[in-house]
């Protein structure tokens, strides 16, 4: 019997596009999923070249699978990152991110971003320099229970 397949919310298209470079701040942003999502006035961030959201307004469409979120277009030019974090249907949290410039980029937004080798060689240090630390004292416990 052949099973059922699984779709996944994922981004589907946005405007601007990831990693373009525009000549001037857009008044809205669009995020195209690939089925409807949930939408709250949190959901999606605009985050400017100072760091802070300048989203105005978040909207969802009548078929839900785009999302509108209004700009000034007055704003400043540099990077711009747009960060969604939108429910699927499967009831799963889809999060990601676009980034775009205007004009020129400005310095990198947004946290450190590691691939999947570098994470787990960064849980195997970081557990490695815990028991490290721990072992003088482990040490001096055990000799406590001979």
């Amino acid at each position: 019997m052949p099973t059922p397949a699984s779709a996944h919310t994922d981004l589907l298209s946005s405007n601007p596009s990831d990693g373009s470079v525009m000549d001037f701040v857009p008044d809205h942003v669009v995020l195209e999923f690939v089925e409807p999502v949930g939408v709250d006035p949190d959901s999606v961030q605009v985050i400017g070249p100072d760091g802070e959201d300048r989203a105005i307004g978040v909207l969802g469409s009548d078929t839900g699978r785009l999302v509108s979120v209004a700009m000034d277009p007055n704003e400043k030019q540099g990077s711009w990152q747009v960060r969604y974090r939108v429910l699927g249907l499967d009831g799963h949290v889809v999060s990601g991110r676009v980034d775009f410039s205007v004009g020129e980029a400005s310095p990198a937004l947004g946290g450190l971003e590691l691939s999947p080798l570098a994470a787990g060689a960064l849980i195997v240090l970081v557990a490695a320099g815990g028991y490290l630390l721990m072992a003088p004292r482990l040490a001096r416990d055990l000799e406590g229970v001979r």
